[in-house]
């Protein structure tokens, strides 16, 4: 697996293929966040949160698992490497999944989604202080502040209402702040301890530990008899939200860490809002706003100066 993404990058050597390549990445990685973000919509219609995260991680990791015997990756395991990596399940995927479900209770899914666009400046700022080959400069500084900027922009002209309908909504804002803050320290602390290990094999480690913690909190809310009773298309939307997730998304995120850099990978679901505009717009019949078009222009410009990173 590792030689395939090695030969895949090795088609980008050029500074200017190399630039083209990360914003390719980026909009690929947006794209997989939108049907994944579509399918968790479907399926919560018909499950809780904590079922709903259970049901994607058994799924995810029965795929990976398949994938991981067919390919073989060569990896030499160590205890140092799966302390890290049980460290960075529980910032990128325990916590982040367990805040999102409590904080759309207090807040509309429009807030949390801005608010996630915190994950971004907080990755490059940290970075510069706890990795020492991603230093902050002036392009970097601008390009996010401009994506962020773009992103927040396409959100709010396509949100029917950013009202947290709570007078608790300060509760739902700190959850969404906090997975944002964590999920920018799990990718950090891959790239300080577990740079050149293969991303198939994190993203299969992950999904396992995650699974881990998953399942008895599962167990516990009492949902299990209810699981036959879900519709085939609760199923579907599970599976796609599965593979687009865990599997091909977070693939991709540890490829971009480990490639480039953890500021890069933070960037990875930047895109979403666009795609979902797109998605309204060509099959919805969605009006297109000003709005939306000066936020996807800003988007795009940030986007393209992210092969600066």
């Amino acid at each position: 697996m590792s030689q395939r993404f090695t030969k895949v990058s090795a088609l980008f050597n050029t500074p200017g293929q190399e630039g083209l390549a990360k914003v390719s990445l980026i909009v690929l990685a947006g794209f997989l966040y939108s049907v994944t973000i579509a399918s968790l919509r479907v399926a919560g219609d018909y499950m809780p949160p904590i079922t709903l995260t259970a049901l994607r991680l058994v799924t995810a990791s029965a795929v990976l698992c398949v994938l991981l015997g067919f390919l073989r990756p060569q990896y030499r395991w160590r205890i140092r490497d799966a302390i890290n990596l049980s460290i960075v399940s529980v910032l990128t995927i325990a916590i982040p999944f367990l805040f999102m479900a409590t904080a759309v209770h207090y807040i509309s899914s429009s807030l949390a989604a801005i608010l996630c666009n915190l994950m971004p400046p907080f990755t490059v700022v940290l970075a510069h202080f706890l990795i020492i080959d991603e230093r902050l400069n002036a392009a970097k500084l601008v390009g996010t502040m401009v994506s962020v900027f773009g992103a927040s922009i396409l959100l709010l002209g396509n949100s029917s209402g950013l009202a947290s309908g709570d007078s608790q909504g300060w509760i739902g804002q700190l959850l969404v702040i906090g997975l944002s803050l964590t999920s920018a320290l799990g990718m950090i602390h891959i790239r300080n301890t577990l740079r050149g290990v293969n991303p198939f094999i994190l993203t299969t480690g992950q999904a396992l530990i995650s699974l881990a913690i998953f399942v008895p909190l599962f167990l516990f809310t009492g949902n299990v008899a209810e699981v036959v009773t879900y519709p085939v298309e609760a199923w579907i939307a599970v599976g796609l939200s599965a593979i687009g997730g865990p599997v091909a998304a977070f693939c991709l995120l540890f490829y971009m860490t480990d490639k480039y850099s953890a500021s890069l990978a933070s960037f990875s679901g930047i895109t979403t809002p666009l795609f979902s505009v797109l998605i309204g717009v060509l099959f919805l019949s969605e009006a297109l706003t000003a709005p939306m078009v000066v936020g996807a222009v800003l988007l795009l410009i940030g986007v393209w100066s992210l092969n600066q990173f």
